[in-house]
Formats: C-alpha cells, sequence, structure tokens
C-alpha cells in the first residue's frame, strides 16, 4: 500500500478499486454481449420447407432454437396467386402453430401444383423480431418452379435488418449504471477516508 506523503491518504486501494471495475465492465461489454448477438433461427417446420403435399395442410407449426415470446406473433399466408391471409397463431415456447382449417384456401387440383408461401414474424427470447418465409407445393405432378418475389403480405423475410442494435443499447445501459455506481462508490469512499484522517 503506498501513501500520498502531502496528505497522507492510502492510494493504492482505490487504484486496484478502479482497475477491477473496468476489467468487469470489459467483461461485461465483451462476454455478455454474446447472447444479444444469437437471435432465434427456425430449425424445422410443417409443411417443410420445399415440400409437395398431396392435400393442403389444416396446420402449420414452426419450431424455433429457442423460446419465443407470445408478443404479436404473425403468420401471412399466399396460396399461389391470391392476396395474403394474415393468420395470428399460438406459441407454446419455441414452437409456433397456427390452425388453417376454415380460411378457404385454395389447392392443387387436376395435377396442377399451386404454391403456398407463409411469411413468419416473431419476437424471440432475447426480443429481437425474426422473420421469415417459407414456400412449399399442393396438389399431384412436380413441383412450380419457384418464383423470386417478395416475402408473404407485409411481413418482412430479413430478420437481420429488424432490431440489431436492441442488446446492445441494454448493454451500454447496463455499464453505463455499473460505472456510475462505481465511481459513486469511489467518490464516498475517498471522502470517507478523508474524514477519519
Amino acid at each position: 500500500m503506498t501513501t500520498d506523503d502531502s496528505t497522507g491518504r492510502r492510494t493504492g486501494r482505490p487504484a486496484r478499486a478502479a482497475a477491477v471495475l473496468a476489467a468487469a465492465l470489459l467483461v461485461l461489454l465483451w462476454g455478455g454481449a454474446a447472447p444479444a448477438w444469437a437471435h432465434s433461427s427456425l430449425i424445422s417446420s410443417s409443411p417443410a420447407a420445399d415440400s409437395v403435399l398431396a392435400q393442403a395442410p389444416d396446420r402449420v407449426e414452426l419450431v424455433f432454437n429457442e423460446e419465443i415470446r407470445d408478443f404479436q406473433p404473425k403468420l401471412a399466408i399466399t396460396v399461389g396467386a391470391a392476396d395474403p391471409v394474415e393468420v395470428t397463431p399460438t406459441v407454446d415456447g419455441a414452437t409456433v402453430r397456427a390452425d388453417l382449417t376454415g380460411l378457404g384456401l385454395a389447392t392443387g387440383s387436376g395435377g396442377t401444383p399451386v404454391a403456398w408461401k407463409i411469411g413468419y414474424r416473431v419476437v424471440s427470447a432475447d426480443g429481437h423480431p425474426v422473420s421469415g418465409l417459407i414456400t412449399f407445393s399442393v396438389g399431384d405432378g412436380p413441383a412450380p418452379s419457384p418464383v423470386a418475389s417478395a416475402p408473404a403480405g407485409s411481413i418482412q423475410a430479413d430478420s437481420d435488418q429488424a432490431g440489431g442494435l436492441g442488446g446492445w443499447w441494454c448493454v451500454v445501459g447496463l455499464a453505463v449504471v455499473i460505472a456510475a455506481a462505481g465511481a459513486g462508490w469511489l467518490l464516498l469512499r475517498g471522502r470517507h477516508s478523508a474524514q477519519g484522517e
């Protein structure tokens, strides 16, 4: 421990505390930010992407790699050239389901398959929106060739574009709070030490 000869105050302890605080902030910023970068991703669907079904599905099921928040999930289903039909699915952990019965969606007939597109938008456990598009065909015969088009309905297909900074704001806010608390603690310790001498 060192002392300042003019005041007799200890200088080693606050310097060590500041170094520990700085190291903790670095660990928080680099180590704690990793989960914020990992967005949910679709791991399977029923119907499966690019599959050909003999008849129209009566439900859609999407399974993600982590839990999904039950916060305004949306599906937009487009059959052939028809307008998209928006459906509000149910969320059960990492699984999102929608009942399609009674929606009057077209099916393939006479050997001509009909292309189906299911656009989805959900919110992952870390608060980031996740969206994408699944395509498959319904009907007999060869599947129609894929046509490049916009995602079904108004649901965006690019999850990396939506809300990418949300996790960073949380980390920065937490770092500021910790830094302010540490600075306040150091100031109070310094005043308390000065009064005790």
